[in-house]
């Protein structure tokens, strides 16, 4: 077999079958990153494997599973919720949808409604100001190079007034008067809303950023899916830990961890009571976990108790994946004080990072004994991260690093632990 070219890049000596294809590489979506090569076409089949490079130099060797009803059996299936690839007879980047069940189409999709080709601001609003929407508000304000920020929509009539002064643009009556006046919106309404809220939006073609969780079932969230492929317009979730440079940093460091801990907790709110917390917080790292284990989650093992609202405000999650992986996740909103923590540990070493503060340290042996090492990091505001890469995504059609279907994935399991707890509390 040919030596790789001085210089390649693990992925592209394995495209090119220079180098065998290696198990330590077969994680669903294995990022080997640091390596971008444009001129590799997502889709692009691996050499002897089944396996087909997907966005930002990642291998998808997964198996088919029972849902993809479209392959073949032994080939991959591409977990997007959009498929992207250069369209050089016009010169843009063109957005190719998926089938329902999260398969590219051998068709090709029509211009997306999101793809900005003259370079106009996109126009932007937020349904919902509250706690976490007034944010989405200010930051498209600051963002005025990127995107104009037109209004928001907002029931509370006391609320509205406030943010008007304080951010301007329009106080939207409709969605529909909305939608009519932005091409991007994001969802900050409670989660029990997002539905009714989100649906008539896209159905306008209104690209979305819907807070997390997507919806509050299985159902509701593959109304707003299929919704965004038929109308071809982007859904991002708004799991706003993956924009956090702490995760950054794991996804840098993290290939074979091996245990995980993660604790969140908050002082008691009644704001996001309209579902537990687990749908309120810990969602937050599954979300973080699923995107660390490049495996399937085999069992769920769930408690949790009620305290101050009508469902649970405490509760613990073992999930245990099929490479042996095991995630340990604590999470209460009746705690004294605010904690977001993780834990990773793995064969070269233990990390401890602090989401809320930005910080960490790692532990490896050394000739010595136990190393400490602080881990250096550049901190930055998760949620300007975020929208920055939502209107990125807008503009350049390419696919969120949170799509519909990464959200829907994180509920599936938030979901799973919610009925346990709630089944061992009958």
């Amino acid at each position: 077999m040919v030596s790789p070219s001085p210089g390649d890049s693990p992925l592209l000596a394995l495209v090119r079958g220079e180098v065998p294809f290696r198990e330590d590489l077969a994680g669903p979506f294995h990022v080997l990153r640091g390596h971008p090569h444009p001129e590799l076409a997502e889709g692009a089949l691996v050499p002897g494997h089944r396996g087909r490079l997907v966005e930002n130099n990642a291998l998808d060797p997964r198996p088919a599973e029972h849902t993809d009803r479209h392959l073949r059996e032994g080939e991959v299936r591409i977990d997007r919720n959009h498929f992207h690839a250069p369209d050089r007879a016009q010169g843009t980047v063109r957005r190719k949808r998926l089938l329902s069940c999260g398969i590219a189409s051998s068709a090709t999709g029509d211009q997306p409604h999101s793809v900005n080709e003259d370079q106009q601001p996109i126009r932007v609003g937020v349904a919902g100001v509250g706690h976490l929407g007034q944010h989405h508000a200010r930051i498209y304000r600051e963002l005025s190079e990127a995107c104009e920020y037109t209004g928001f929509y907002e029931v509370d009539d006391a609320r509205a007034a406030e943010i008007l002064e304080r951010y301007g643009g329009r106080r939207f009556l409709s969605l529909p008067e909305m939608a009519a006046h932005c091409d991007a919106v994001s969802v900050a309404v409670p989660t029990d809303r997002h539905l009714e809220v989100a649906l008539p939006l896209l159905e306008a073609g209104c690209h979305l950023l819907v807070e997390k969780p997507i919806c509050t079932t299985r159902e509701e969230g593959e109304r707003l899916l299929e919704t965004a492929r038929r109308r071809d317009c982007l859904l991002q979730v708004g799991h706003i830990e993956q924009y956090n440079p702490v995760t950054s940093f794991l996804e840098e460091v993290v290939d074979r961890p091996r245990f995980i801990t993660a604790d969140r907790l908050a002082p008691f709110q009644p704001r996001g009571t309209e579902v537990g917390v687990v749908l309120d917080l810990m969602i937050h790292d599954i979300g973080v976990i699923l995107q660390l284990v490049d495996a399937p989650v085999e069992r769920i093992e769930a408690v949790g108790v009620d305290v101050l609202s009508s469902s649970e405000d405490i509760a613990n999650a073992r999930l245990v994946f099929a490479d042996g992986c095991v995630a340990n996740i604590n999470t209460s909103r009746v705690s004294l004080k605010k904690v977001r923590e993780i834990r990773v540990f793995q064969p070269q070493g233990y990390l401890s990072l602090d989401f809320m503060n930005q910080k960490g340290h790692l532990l490896r042996r050394g000739e010595h004994g136990l190393q400490k090492e602080d881990i250096p990091l550049n901190p930055a505001e998760p949620l300007r991260l975020e929208l920055e890469s939502f209107l990125s995504c807008i503009r350049s059609g390419h696919e969120p690093k949170v799509s519909g279907l990464s959200g829907m994935r994180a509920l599936e399991i938030a979901l799973e632990v919610t009925r346990q707890v709630r089944e061992a509390a009958l």
